[in-house]
């Protein structure tokens, strides 16, 4: 008997352990397991409920925002960079025009002061002309004349 008596108190022992367990799993499941959310309502409230999902349609509004700035600068800057090679033609083209007549006034210069010099030396010749003729200078003395005047003019 004593071996019946073994066995009952064993079994009354493991039948107390497992509703030991039983009661306290079931109080587990009571305070906290039931109020463990699933991954569906998880995602529901990331989606929808969230403080974050608001800051999320911010950000992306700015972010729309931001690439319209973009393009219009984008298109501002085209447009900008177009003009500046017109004008580096046209400065381009205005630097030739520009040396073509400072060339031009050059010459210009050149023959007006080969006009003057030609015009002195027409008039030197009629006045030593006129001379000769009213003292009737010989071509020997007209050329020590002339000598003695690019003396003068050397030294000056």
């Amino acid at each position: 008997m004593e071996e019946n008596q073994t066995i009952i108190l064993f079994w009354q022992s493991l039948s107390t352990a497992c509703v030991g367990i039983i009661v306290t799993l079931l109080g587990f499941w009571a305070t906290v397991a039931r109020k463990i959310i699933s991954k569906d309502e998880i995602s529901h409230m990331i989606l929808h409920d969230s403080p974050y999902s608001k800051d999320r349609e911010s950000i992306m509004d700015r972010l729309a925002t931001t690439k319209e700035v973009y393009v219009a600068l984008s298109i501002t800057l085209q447009k900008v960079i177009e003009v500046m090679n017109e004008l580096r033609v046209q400065i381009a083209t205005l630097s030739i025009t520009l040396n073509s007549l400072e060339g031009r006034i050059d010459i210009g210069d050149y023959k007006d002061r080969e006009r003057e010099r030609d015009d002195n030396r027409d008039s030197h010749d009629r006045n030593e002309y006129l001379a000769r003729k009213n003292k009737q200078i010989t071509p020997k003395t007209r050329k020590t004349k002339i000598d003695s005047e690019e003396d003068t003019d050397t030294t000056t």
